[in-house]
């Protein structure tokens, strides 16, 4: 019915927004925690299908690209991750980086708004709140721990705000 459509249609989406960035798989990883967290907003098997289906078929060209040049774009990614192939900095800098990115969020989506949308985190709400919350965490906790593991720049936190400013 219209979930399908409309769970194809944001599938779609992440897709070109995949095309552009690969943080969209951060939505995917925020979806998963959703589903299981917040059982009130569950998607139903069928548009879970259509938007996971969705997303590789529009994301296809990039996918393809990158197994037919060595996954050129892979390693890039991992080089700028910085751990992956050199090792983890884990010790006292390890904190204050992580406090560090966590300290610029404010400045990233403003003291006001991220002061409040700590809050939200905190209280949760109704299930439609705790499931933006689901989509808000997973790259703030990912780059918080990369910044732990290595380094992370402020606006690697930047797609949490996207479900962050509907909270």
């Amino acid at each position: 019915g219209k979930s399908v459509f409309w769970a194809a249609l944001a599938g779609a989406s992440l897709g070109a927004a995949f095309l552009a960035k690969y943080a969209a798989v951060y939505f995917l990883i925020g979806l998963a925690i959703a589903q299981i967290a917040v059982p009130a907003r569950r998607l139903s098997a069928a548009a879970l299908l259509s938007l996971v289906l969705a997303l590789p078929a529009v994301a296809a060209p990039n996918i393809l690209w990158n197994f037919n040049h060595d996954l050129t774009t892979v390693g890039h990614t991992m080089d700028n991750a910085g751990w992956i192939r050199t090792g983890a900095d884990i010790g006292l800098r390890a904190i204050a980086r992580m406090a560090e990115f966590l300290i610029s969020q404010f400045a990233v989506f403003g003291p006001v708004l991220f002061a409040a949308l700590l809050v939200a985190v905190v209280r949760g709400g109704p299930p439609e709140v705790r499931w933006l919350i689901c989509l808000t965490l997973p790259p703030l906790v990912l780059v918080a721990v990369q910044a732990f593991l290595s380094k992370a720049y402020a606006n690697w936190g930047l797609t949490a705000y996207f479900p962050g400013t509907l909270i």
